[in-house]
């Protein structure tokens, strides 16, 4: 059995964020208690991005498990509230 496992990121908008947005979509730099982060995802959702542009990614999922197939979706909160992650398998 394969198992593939998808994580994207949803950065929620934050007037003081120290978090930038990488240019390729899939990564994300944080700047907190003097240490700088990064972190890379299979897509990054940035603080523009609508509920329906985050469907679009999932939907593929969605209908799986409509046609039956075992699906997993886990929507998780990661060094809240800068950087909540969406875990899709």
């Amino acid at each position: 059995m394969v198992v593939q496992i998808r994580v994207f990121c949803r950065v929620k908008p934050h007037p003081a964020s120290a978090l930038t947005l990488g240019g390729d979509g899939a990564s994300v730099r944080l700047f907190a208690e003097g240490k700088d982060q990064g972190f890379t995802f299979d897509r990054v959702f940035g603080p523009q991005s609508t509920q329906a542009e985050v469907f679009q990614e999932v939907s593929e999922l969605v209908q799986s498990a409509l046609d039956g197939f075992k699906v997993g979706l886990a929507a998780v909160n990661f060094l809240w509230p800068l950087l909540p992650c969406l875990c899709a398998y």
